[in-house]
C-alpha cells in the first residue's frame, strides 16, 4: 500500500475528538512528512472527493506540511467555500499558520478576498480569522 493512502485510511479512522486533536494529528503530521510533492498534488486535486471529516484533516495537517508548495495554499483557500464548517475552519486555521510564518507565499488580495466570504466563527478558528483579516488589512 502507498504512503498516499496509508495517510487517507489514517485520516479516514473513527477517532474520539481528544484523541484526534492530542495524539492522532501528531501521527498524521507524521504520516504526512514523507509524502513527496506529487502525492500531495493528487491529494490538493482531490480533496472535494472526500467525505467532509478527512477534507476537515487534510485541511489541519496541511498547515504544517514542508516544502509548502502554490497547490496546497490553493485548496486551502478553496475550502474556504466549503459547506462544512469544520473544512472551513481548519483551512483558516492552517492558513494563518503558514501566512505567520511566511507571508510572502500569498497574494494577499485574492486571500483578503476569499475570506470575505467566510463567516464569523467562535474560539480559536474566529480568533485565526480574525487575527489573519486583520494581517491583511
Amino acid at each position: 500500500m502507498e504512503d498516499k493512502e496509508i495517510f487517507l485510511q489514517f485520516l479516514a479512522h473513527d477517532y474520539s475528538d481528544g484523541y484526534w486533536t492530542d495524539v492522532a494529528v501528531l501521527e498524521a503530521g507524521k504520516l504526512a512528512k514523507p509524502l513527496p510533492v506529487a502525492d500531495w498534488i493528487i491529494l490538493c486535486d482531490a480533496w472535494r472527493s472526500y467525505d467532509p471529516l478527512v477534507q476537515a484533516r487534510i485541511a489541519e495537517v496541511a498547515g504544517d506540511v514542508t516544502p509548502w508548495h502554490d497547490e496546497i495554499g490553493a485548496m486551502l483557500i478553496s475550502m474556504l467555500a466549503s459547506d462544512d464548517p469544520d473544512v472551513v475552519e481548519a483551512s483558516v486555521d492552517s492558513l494563518h499558520q503558514q501566512y505567520q510564518a511566511v507571508p510572502q507565499r500569498f497574494n494577499r488580495e485574492h486571500l483578503a478576498e476569499s475570506l470575505k466570504s467566510v463567516s464569523a466563527r467562535s474560539g480559536v478558528a474566529g480568533i485565526a480569522l480574525g487575527e489573519l483579516r486583520k494581517k491583511l488589512k
